[in-house]
C-alpha cells in the first residue's frame, strides 16, 4: 500500500523524540469535534475558506482537563486540522516595513485578517492588502514554533513553512 504523508517529530510525555505520521486528506473532517469543541457553521466557513478560522476558541487537553484559548487552522498539505496556544503567538511591531497600530496587533492576536497598505517585499517592491479580496494574515505552525505572516488574495490565507 503506498500512501502520501507528511512526517513530523514530536515529544511524547516523557520528552522523547518520536515520528509522527500526518496521512494527506481529501477534506479537514469539521463534523467530528476538535480537543471538545463543536464547530458552528461560520467556524466551518472560515476553515475551508481561508484555512484558519478567524477567532481563539478553547481547546481541551485530555490529559490535564485545561482547557487552553488557541488557534485552529487547516494544513493546506495535508488538511489536518492543527493549533496553536494563544498564549505562543508574538506580534511584532512592524511588518514589512509597516507599523502595526495596536488595533491590528490585536485583530492578529485574535486570529483575524487585517488590511496593510505600502508594505516593502524582501525583493524591495512595494505591495498592499488594502481591497476586499486581499488580507494579511499572521500564522504560527506547531512544528516549528515559527510564524509567517503574509498577504493572501480571496482567502487563500493558510500556509505553513
Amino acid at each position: 500500500m503506498k500512501l502520501d504523508a507528511r512526517l513530523s517529530f514530536r515529544h511524547d510525555k516523557d520528552g522523547n523524540v518520536f515520528l509522527a505520521i500526518h496521512g494527506i486528506r481529501q477534506k479537514p473532517e469539521l463534523e467530528r469535534p476538535f480537543f471538545g469543541h463543536e464547530f458552528s457553521k461560520e467556524d466551518k466557513a472560515n476553515l475551508l475558506e481561508t484555512g484558519n478560522m478567524g477567532r481563539i476558541v478553547n481547546l481541551k487537553n485530555y490529559i490535564t482537563g485545561e482547557m487552553i484559548p488557541s488557534f485552529v487552522s487547516v494544513d493546506k498539505v495535508t488538511n489536518e486540522l492543527v493549533s496553536m496556544r494563544a498564549s505562543s503567538i508574538q506580534i511584532p511591531d512592524e511588518i514589512k516595513d509597516v507599523k502595526l497600530s495596536k488595533e491590528q496587533q490585536q485583530a492578529l492576536r485574535e486570529g483575524k485578517g487585517i488590511f496593510l497598505e505600502n508594505m516593502i517585499s524582501n525583493r524591495k517592491n512595494p505591495f498592499s492588502a488594502t481591497d476586499a479580496n486581499d488580507y494579511f494574515f499572521c500564522l504560527y505552525t506547531l512544528d516549528t514554533g515559527i510564524y509567517a505572516c503574509f498577504v493572501t488574495s480571496v482567502y487563500l490565507s493558510c500556509s505553513y513553512f
